[in-house]
């Protein structure tokens, strides 16, 4: 089994699920920050296989436990992927290397990193995606989401946002 974990409360964490689930066929768990580690820590871990966890920010408060249970996870030999745009410490950040792959870059949106990774995989409803979620967070004048928006109607994708 493949779980994607992803933030529920913007376009970013949804389109983030959306496209981890086009491509890794993983079943979809949508969490706020106050029910993401007791959601992580609750995962049955006998059958899973690959863990993503998209536009989760991990402030220092939380970084402890999650790395724990990270930690847990990994020992049990379970792939796990860490994809998000918040801004980490360096300590933070070598802790997760060691124990996960990580796509971080805080000039890029979380569902803006996944297209361009894995673009040559995704059809262009997924790259309209990218383009909306980078404009609700506020993100679409970023390198890679502001030629994704470019390459549309601005008026259309910003028409798209609000529906």
């Amino acid at each position: 089994m493949k779980i994607c974990i992803s933030h529920m409360e913007d376009a970013d964490g949804i389109v983030s699920a959306s496209l981890t689930s086009q491509l890794f066929n993983t079943n979809t768990i949508l969490v706020d920050y106050n029910t993401f580690l007791p959601t992580l820590n609750q995962i049955k871990l006998e059958d899973l296989e690959e863990l993503y966890i998209c536009d989760l920010g991990i402030g220092k408060a939380l970084q402890e436990e999650f790395l724990s249970i990270i930690k847990k996870i990994s020992n049990k030999g379970i792939k796990i992927t860490y994809i998000d745009h918040h801004d980490q410490s360096d300590e933070l950040k070598r802790e997760l290397e060691s124990n996960l792959i990580l796509l971080h870059d805080i000039n890029e949106c979380t569902s803006v990193l996944i297209y361009s990774k894995f673009k040559e995989r995704l059809n262009d409803n997924f790259k309209l995606l990218a383009g909306i979620a980078a404009i609700v967070d506020e993100m679409d004048r970023r390198p890679i989401a502001n030629t994704i928006v470019r390459s549309y109607d601005r008026q259309f994708i910003f028409y798209e946002t609000v529906i």
